[in-house]
């Protein structure tokens, strides 16, 4: 399926393209904060590692490397987004949303058994990644199938 905003982007419109961006991009930085927290953890428990420096520098990285690559492939083309964009971000940001309040429970739950607080940041944080996923995920499919009817 193909819209008049398709010319220039090999075919892809620029909302897809950013949610194929942001599909690749958010798991790719919260891998390479795993790989950090791993290395800096060294033989010592990851417990015990200083994190929160490493979730504030992947995940701004995140933020800068998803705007550059958005710019690199076509950025915008300009145009309002029409009804069926809108249809489409508020479904796929339901589908997100859902995880992110199944991920904050969990947390919530870790909470009240007072595990430490290196596991429910933990827990959050792959909790957005999965969510901005599950959005990105949603957005390209309801672009390549249509939105589904209740």
């Amino acid at each position: 399926m193909t819209s008049e905003r398709d010319e220039g982007g090999g075919g892809v419109e620029p909302l897809e393209r950013a949610a194929w961006v942001q599909a690749v991009v958010a798991p790719v930085g919260w891998l390479v904060y795993v790989g950090l927290l791993l290395a800096r953890a060294g033989s010592e428990p990851v417990v015990s590692v200083q994190y929160w420096d490493l979730v504030a520098w992947t995940i701004g990285g995140a933020v800068v490397v998803s705007m550059v690559a958005n710019m690199v492939l076509g950025g915008s083309d300009g145009t309002k987004p029409d009804p069926r964009d809108r249809e489409i971000d508020g479904r796929a940001q339901q589908i997100g949303n859902s995880l992110l309040v199944a991920g904050a429970l969990a947390a919530m739950v870790l909470a009240m058994f007072d595990v430490d607080g290196f596991w429910i940041a933990n827990a959050l944080y792959l909790t957005f990644v999965l969510s901005s996923l599950l959005t990105s995920i949603a957005q390209i499919g309801f672009r390549r199938v249509g939105v589904p009817g209740w």
